[in-house]
């Protein structure tokens, strides 16, 4: 058996987009999103400034991710739990949103839904998806009213009201394979409908390896091409700016990427890293290797999100992977973590641990949540942050 480990869904490497923002450069009426609050003022990590291999290591104890976790099936924020009526290893999306939560499943035939969850426990609707390994299957608003959806085959759903209104929207080409990005604006019914949804998908990639696969999808309206900027966004920032894949390399083992401002130049490009998630103010980019590997990221990288220049690059030892990172605030990154042994019998992996790993933007690091062991055949692991 390969040492190597099937990469989790990239749900996880989007990350907290995090903010009020204009999106879409280029676009004839700009989208803003809205609702952000502050970005919330993080504790000083307990650790001190390291820029050594990361591990599970030797580290302090902090503080509970301030969004809370999941932890199988179970939601832990503060003192409260929550557990939902599905399979521990079968939840591969979750978010946190206004009057209840986001359940992303898979079942052991490869078959996905959504489900919105209300506060008491019911479910009020439920959408089937397509979870593949790198595919995302709903994003969320800002200040968590309105989740876009993009089903199976396509078409999109737009939620709001607590999961009691529900906007059908079209798709933006024939066939499936849309990922959504960011969904904008206050409500998508009624004279003050606002709302939009940006999506990319599976078009092909030009002679020069250069790609253009961006859409706005909005109600009663065709879908829009994203014409100028970053032909793949992944990231959309506070002020405007957006991050994604500019061009595919030649031989397919990875990407290059960039950014650019909200009028749609390109800032800078990299064939370096692959770029994540801005942070809340949108000065700062989490980005990693521009190849994906089996066994997560070997790579957590933080660059100043207008030149690119680098503030942290911290490379993970020998078998230890990042299955997930998003932004906590400002200053602190929470990564998802895990280690494991080798048997050199089998070439197995033995002696599974997952952990939460905060980290400052020095390299200093604690335990947000300490290391659980886990199931050398669950690639998802036991720990899963919610979408911000």
């Amino acid at each position: 058996m390969s040492t190597e480990r099937p990469r989790r869904p990239s749900r996880r490497w989007v990350g907290a987009v995090g903010a009020a923002a204009a999106v879409a450069a280029a676009v004839a009426v700009p989208i803003l999103l809205v609702g952000q609050d502050g970005p919330r003022a993080g504790s000083q990590v307990s650790g001190r400034p390291d820029d050594s291999a990361l591990a599970l290591g030797d580290y302090p104890a902090g503080a509970a991710p301030a969004e809370g976790y999941l932890a199988g099936n179970e939601f832990r924020a503060g003192s409260g739990h929550t557990r939902f009526a599905v399979p521990p290893t079968s939840v591969t999306e979750f978010a946190v949103v206004t009057g209840g939560y986001l359940l992303g499943t898979r079942d052991d035939l490869g078959d996905g839904q959504v489900a919105f969850v209300g506060d008491d426990g019911t479910t009020r609707g439920s959408w089937r998806v397509v979870p593949g390994n790198f595919l995302l299957t709903f994003v969320i608003a800002p200040d968590h009213a309105l989740v876009g959806v993009v089903q199976a085959r396509g078409t999109s759903v737009v939620i709001e009201d607590a999961g009691r209104t529900v906007t059908k929207l079209p798709a933006p080409a024939p066939g499936g394979g849309f990922e959504p990005i960011a969904v904008t604006g206050h409500t998508c019914t009624g004279p003050d409908a606002d709302c939009a949804l940006l999506v990319h998908g599976p078009a092909p990639v030009n002679a020069d390896g250069t790609v253009r696969r961006t859409w706005m999808v909005r109600p009663g309206r065709p879908a829009e091409a994203v014409d100028g900027g970053i032909g793949e966004v992944r990231a959309v920032a506070a002020n405007g700016f957006t991050a994604g894949t500019t061009r595919v390399i030649d031989d397919g083992d990875g990407a290059c990427a960039g950014v650019a401002d909200h009028d749609g130049s390109v800032l800078w490009t990299t064939c370096k890293d692959r770029l994540i998630a801005f942070s809340p103010d949108a000065g700062l980019l989490l980005a990693s290797t521009s190849a994906l590997f089996g066994s997560g990221d070997h790579e957590l990288t933080v660059l100043d999100a207008s030149s690119g220049d680098q503030r942290l690059r911290l490379r993970t030892a020998k078998n230890v992977g990042i299955h997930e990172m998003v932004w906590e605030d400002d200053e602190h990154v929470l990564a998802v973590v895990s280690d494991w042994k080798v048997d050199r019998a089998t070439e197995s992996h033995t002696d599974v641990r997952w952990a939460v790993l905060r980290l400052g933007l020095d390299g200093s690091r604690e335990y947000a949540v300490a290391p659980v062991a886990g199931e050398p055949e669950d690639y998802d692991g036991p720990i899963d942050l919610p979408r911000g």
